[in-house]
């Protein structure tokens, strides 16, 4: 494009034998000026372009009218482009115009993609449906020169009337000629500059994405490495705590460590929610039910002034998941609320409803059938539209504490229940959120049983115990040996496979990380299953029972249906550690 320019600024200097076609015409008509104007407002509108390669060709032609017609996209019609000194009423009925071999002389430049010159409009057959239209102008000659495009496409067309009927002249011609190629260098800029935008656009959605990306692998990866270090935290508060009396002061001090190494779980939690990794128990949940349990919290957590309205179905409203996630989301969106109420007075509404038609529309599609509609409306200071896109965004937040984590939290609940989440707000009107969750069947609401109840007293036996945090085996092993258990300890998959070919007779339980650096779980859990189809396998992680279960299935073919036998979350306590053993020795 510069190089054009330059040759538009230097005509004397050009040859007009050696410019191109479009450009000697433009040169032989004068217009190499406005053709400067052109260039060097790139910013302006097609539509003040377009009218201003009008209005030249009308101050230097008296006695003519000109219009500019743009092809729509579909190349069928035309649509009005410029033309500030023909009526209204002759533009709106031109807006729209099919193309056709004898459609007026604009439709019939468009469809031949040749010139088309009507010398009276009156006598022209291609203007019959038109006449009355032209008389009501007051125009007699019609001639229009189609746009072409560099590729050869119609762009449009470039049209001169006159109030006489007559033919035009070479003048006429050179004019209407160079008009056209004028209307094509602004059309076809205005093109590259849409798609330029375009083009920015989507680089800025994939960056957009590829930072989610990134930012959910980091999530994951902080909320592994944090889960495997509070395994060491609470392993070994726990075990000290079993060695001091109840009622010293050193057990409170460790149980205030243990308090508060299981909200730093809880806060890794949030980190796998945000990724959508976070464990989901499959159970039937009453939504309206939870909330009822909830209010009297829910209110507590509004500021004072403030009004509380629930409002629910009569209708049960049964949703499948994990209860305590669920707490979360309405809790996270009650909390948002209340902090946009800003302290003042003001309302926050929470409904929930079931409706046969999603109104949400959201990254993850709503499942088909009915639709479990919770929504948190508040009154509060609102959102603009900037604020609202980064929303959900994990550690950003608009206020001078907390870590952002809240939306973002239960944005990963809510894909991870198969829902998906909507948001309105108008700055200083208040902000809406709607959630959609799958209805579950009422017959699918589970029994409560009692827990189950593990082994009394230890199986005695050979545990193997794989993981590469030192921490971790460490605290496996004192646990498991207070518990009368033999253990054996390796690093990686590796080592883990040489020590139980050494002791294949000896070992009936394995615990095993999934993640290490050599020869990670699924490939291990494959290869001792392979070596010993009744080995009971234990598998430790701090991603999802069934994403590592998952994966353990994907390192290779499976022949027996409890492989693997058992899962233990991290981080965990000793009781949980023992009792996982006992429970996968005894089976």
């Amino acid at each position: 494009m510069a190089g054009r320019k330059t040759l538009a600024n230097a005509p004397s200097e050009v040859p007009l034998l050696t410019q191109p076609k479009w450009l000697a015409t433009i040169h032989r008509a004068g217009y190499i000026p406005l053709l400067e104007t052109l260039f060097m407002d790139a910013g302006r509108e097609l539509s003040e372009s377009l009218e201003l390669v009008v209005r030249t060709i009308e101050s230097q032609c008296p006695g003519i009218r000109a219009s500019i017609l743009l092809m729509d996209p579909g190349g069928q019609e035309l649509r009005d482009g410029a033309g500030a000194r023909l009526p209204e009423f002759y533009r709106d009925a031109v807006d729209g115009l099919e193309i056709g071999p004898e459609v007026g002389s604009c439709g019939a430049a468009a469809y031949r993609a040749e010139r088309v010159i009507v010398e009276d409009v009156l006598d022209d057959p291609k203007w019959e449906g038109f006449r009355e239209l032209a008389e009501r102008v007051g125009f007699r000659a019609c001639w229009a020169q189609p746009i072409i495009g560099s590729d050869g496409r119609v762009l449009g067309t470039f049209a001169m009337y006159d109030d006489e009927p007559r033919r035009p002249d070479e003048d006429d011609l050179l004019v209407i000629e160079a008009a056209a190629h004028l209307a094509r260098v602004v059309i076809e800029r205005h093109l590259m500059r849409e798609e330029q935008e375009r083009s920015r656009a989507l680089e800025r959605k994939l960056l957009e994405g590829q930072k989610l990306e990134s930012l959910g692998l980091m999530a994951g990866g902080i909320a592994h490495d944090f889960n495997n270090l509070l395994v060491g935290i609470l392993g070994n508060a726990d075990l000290a705590l079993a060695t001091v009396p109840e009622t010293s002061e050193c057990a409170e001090f460790l149980r205030t460590i243990l308090t508060s190494a299981q909200r730093a779980a809880d806060l890794a939690g949030q980190l796998l929610v945000y990724t959508g990794r976070a464990r989901v128990r499959n159970e039937t949940v009453e939504l309206g039910g939870l909330v009822r349990e909830m209010r009297s919290l829910l209110e507590l957590s509004l500021p004072a002034g403030s009004e509380f309205h629930l409002d629910l179905d009569p209708e049960p409203a049964f949703v499948s998941g994990d209860a305590t996630q669920l707490r979360q989301v309405v809790m996270n969106l009650i909390l948002n609320a209340a902090e946009a109420l800003e302290g003042s007075d003001g309302e926050v509404r929470l409904s929930i409803r079931t409706e046969w038609e999603s109104p949400c529309a959201g990254k993850v599609a709503v499942h088909p059938g009915p639709t479990v509609v919770l929504e948190v409306v508040d009154t509060g200071c609102g959102m603009d539209e900037e604020t609202r896109a980064r929303i959900f965004d994990p550690f950003f937040t608009t206020k001078f504490t907390g870590r952002g984590l809240g939306l973002a939290a239960v944005q990963g609940i809510v894909w991870g229940h198969g829902g998906s989440i909507k948001v309105s707000s108008t700055p200083g009107e208040g902000t809406r959120f709607c959630v959609c969750l799958p209805s579950a069947e009422v017959e699918s609401v589970p029994e409560r049983g009692a827990e189950p109840v593990p082994t009394k007293g230890p199986v005695r036996g050979t545990v193997l115990v794989v993981d590469d945090e030192e921490s971790v085996r460490d605290v496996a092993r004192i646990g498991l040996e207070r518990a009368g258990y033999r253990v054996l300890l390796a690093e990686d998959g590796i080592q883990a496979i040489d020590l139980f070919k050494r002791n294949r007779d000896a070992v009936r339980v394995v615990l095993l990380d999934m993640t290490m650096r050599r020869m990670a779980g699924p490939e291990t859990a494959r290869e001792l299953h392979r070596m010993n189809p009744d080995l009971r396998i234990v598998l430790m992680s701090g991603y999802p029972e069934q994403e590592s279960r998952g994966r353990c299935g994907d390192a290779g073919p499976c022949d027996t249906h409890d492989f693997p036998c058992g899962f233990l979350r991290k981080p965990f306590e000793i009781k949980d550690l023992v009792s996982a053993v006992e429970r996968a020795a005894a089976t």
